[in-house]
Protein backbone atom coordinates (compact mmCIF):
# COMPACT_ATOMS: atom_id res chain seq x y z
CA UNK A 1 0.00 0.00 0.00
CA UNK A 2 1.17 3.88 -0.69
CA UNK A 3 1.96 5.93 2.19
CA UNK A 4 -0.17 8.92 2.17
CA UNK A 5 0.95 12.23 0.53
CA UNK A 6 1.81 15.04 1.78
CA UNK A 7 0.00 18.23 1.50
CA UNK A 8 2.99 19.82 -0.71
CA UNK A 9 3.19 16.42 -2.59
CA UNK A 10 -0.42 16.84 -3.65
CA UNK A 11 0.22 20.19 -4.24
CA UNK A 12 3.39 19.80 -6.67
CA UNK A 13 0.96 16.65 -8.72
CA UNK A 14 -2.10 19.23 -8.92
CA UNK A 15 0.13 21.94 -10.80
CA UNK A 16 1.78 19.07 -12.71
CA UNK A 17 -1.48 17.99 -13.94
CA UNK A 18 -3.06 21.64 -14.48
CA UNK A 19 0.51 22.94 -16.28
CA UNK A 20 -0.23 19.60 -19.19
CA UNK A 21 -3.75 20.03 -19.11
CA UNK A 22 -3.73 23.96 -20.26
CA UNK A 23 0.19 24.03 -21.95
CA UNK A 24 0.15 20.49 -23.80
CA UNK A 25 3.95 20.42 -24.92
CA UNK A 26 3.04 19.64 -27.76
CA UNK A 27 1.50 22.70 -28.48
CA UNK A 28 4.12 24.60 -26.77
CA UNK A 29 6.53 23.41 -28.75
CA UNK A 30 4.62 23.94 -31.56
CA UNK A 31 3.81 27.69 -30.73
CA UNK A 32 7.52 27.91 -29.92
CA UNK A 33 8.51 27.24 -33.36
CA UNK A 34 6.19 29.08 -34.72
CA UNK A 35 7.78 32.97 -33.11
CA UNK A 36 10.59 31.22 -34.15
CA UNK A 37 11.85 31.04 -30.66
CA UNK A 38 11.58 32.40 -27.58
CA UNK A 39 13.57 33.94 -24.64
CA UNK A 40 11.85 34.12 -21.32
CA UNK A 41 13.39 37.49 -20.91
CA UNK A 42 11.33 39.03 -23.68
CA UNK A 43 8.33 39.76 -22.28
CA UNK A 44 6.36 41.00 -25.44
CA UNK A 45 6.92 36.98 -26.89
CA UNK A 46 6.39 35.68 -23.28
CA UNK A 47 2.82 37.26 -22.73
CA UNK A 48 2.03 36.48 -26.68
CA UNK A 49 2.29 33.27 -25.88
CA UNK A 50 0.91 32.99 -22.53
CA UNK A 51 -2.23 34.99 -23.82
CA UNK A 52 -2.61 32.69 -26.65
CA UNK A 53 -3.01 29.65 -23.67
CA UNK A 54 -4.73 31.72 -21.23
CA UNK A 55 -2.14 31.46 -18.32
CA UNK A 56 -0.15 33.99 -16.75
CA UNK A 57 3.36 34.84 -17.82
CA UNK A 58 5.21 33.24 -14.72
CA UNK A 59 2.79 29.83 -15.67
CA UNK A 60 4.41 30.34 -19.36
CA UNK A 61 8.03 31.06 -17.97
CA UNK A 62 7.61 28.07 -15.62
CA UNK A 63 6.70 25.79 -18.26
CA UNK A 64 9.22 26.78 -20.96
CA UNK A 65 11.67 26.25 -17.87
CA UNK A 66 10.43 22.47 -17.41
CA UNK A 67 10.61 21.89 -21.55
CA UNK A 68 13.63 23.49 -21.82
CA UNK A 69 15.69 21.23 -18.76
CA UNK A 70 13.43 18.15 -20.95
CA UNK A 71 15.57 19.01 -23.87
CA UNK A 72 18.43 19.34 -22.32
CA UNK A 73 18.23 16.00 -20.28
CA UNK A 74 17.82 14.26 -23.81
CA UNK A 75 20.70 16.24 -25.53
CA UNK A 76 22.62 14.73 -22.36
CA UNK A 77 21.38 11.04 -22.59
CA UNK A 78 22.14 10.95 -26.59
CA UNK A 79 25.64 12.76 -25.74
CA UNK A 80 26.52 9.76 -23.48
CA UNK A 81 26.00 7.06 -25.68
Amino acid sequence: MDKPQTLEEMDAEANAFAMELLMPANFVRREVKKMGGIDIENEKKLKRLADKFRVSTAMMAIRLGQLSRHVDALRALGESQ
